[in-house]
């Protein structure tokens, strides 16, 4: 995919660090949402309000992505709220 305009972008392990990164510069290359899994909350609450402040549209779910009924129930969250996701990291 050669652009991110417009996209639903999904990170996961985007609260920190390279997944961070990723998403940010999903979202400064044109992203209409940044979706947002990750296991540590603080980490979440913090990336979504830089990310909220900034004037991106942002939405978190605290997910451990090693336990599948948990990917499961974030999955079917995510796509009742944006339909599909165009680009997962």
């Amino acid at each position: 995919m050669s652009t991110f305009k417009d996209k639903v972008v999904l990170v996961t392990g985007g609260a920190s660090g390279i997944g961070y990164l990723l998403g940010k510069k999903s979202l400064v290359k044109g992203a209409d949402h940044l979706i947002i899994w990750d296991i540590n909350s603080d980490l979440l609450e913090d990336a979504c309000t830089k990310l909220t402040d900034s004037g991106y549209n942002v939405f978190t779910q605290k997910v451990d992505v090693s336990n599948p009924m948990e990917v499961e129930r974030a999955a079917a969250l995510t796509l009742q709220k944006f339909y599909m996701v165009h680009i997962l990291f």
